[in-house]
């Protein structure tokens, strides 16, 4: 079967939001999502060719400006997150800059999508899924980390800090559990009023059914 046009994984989903404006949830879906793996000064100077953000090299961190991050994944990995539909750019800039040099650069775009948490009761909600400590003494703007989120794993970005109403995540989940997700956010803001989101299966959906799937 051909598909028209991309699926968005949180396309049947709408954004929440309580009435006083404590926290807000939302997808980003398509955004550019590409791995890198090599040396790190191969790669520091290719990021900053195709990016112009210098490569974070410690764990936890990453770097950002306007719609690109780079996170920090482990001593020789990273991910770049760029604006949506950005990801072949990414990849034939990153492929260039580095050449003959011994790395490896994916396109992991297809795989993921992104939710966006923010407001002053972002940081309670999250609490209650994730074990890393999230006060501002330990986790800021330009700290990212990878971690389970309840039984979903994905990579936890903080966007910005606490000016502007609070604080802002983005959050990037497998397409598989961000369905699964979602209901888990929603379920931790029910505090501030957030409605109650049913988990939807494949049937709901109206996904075309492939053998063995």
């Amino acid at each position: 079967m051909t598909l028209d046009k991309k699926r968005s994984p949180l396309g049947h989903r709408n954004s929440l939001g309580d009435a006083n404006g404590r926290i807000a949830i939302a997808e980003a879906p398509f955004l550019a999502m590409v791995q890198v793996r090599g040396t790190p000064d191969d790669v520091a100077n290719a990021v900053r060719d195709v990016t112009d953000l210098e490569l974070p090299d410690t764990a936890g961190t990453c770097a950002r400006s306007g719609e690109t991050s780079v996170i920090w994944l482990s001593p020789d990995e990273w991910v770049i997150i760029g604006a949506p539909h950005g990801e072949h750019a990414i990849v034939d800039g990153l492929s260039a800059a580095l050449g003959n040099h011994h790395a490896q650069v994916v396109n992991v775009s297809d795989y993921f999508t992104t939710i966006r948490l923010a407001g002053p009761g972002a940081r309670d909600v999250l609490a209650k899924i994730v074990m890393h400590d999230l006060h501002p003494r330990a986790f800021s703007k330009g700290h990212a980390i990878a971690t389970l989120l309840g039984h979903a794993g994905g990579w936890l970005e903080m966007t910005d800090d606490e000016t502007g109403g609070g604080p802002a995540f983005q959050i990037y989940v497998r397409r598989s559990m961000a369905d699964y997700l979602w209901c888990l956010l929603a379920d931790g803001g029910r505090e501030f009023g957030l409605p109650l989101q049913e988990p939807i299966g494949r049937e709901k959906l109206h996904l075309p059914h492939f053998e063995g799937a």
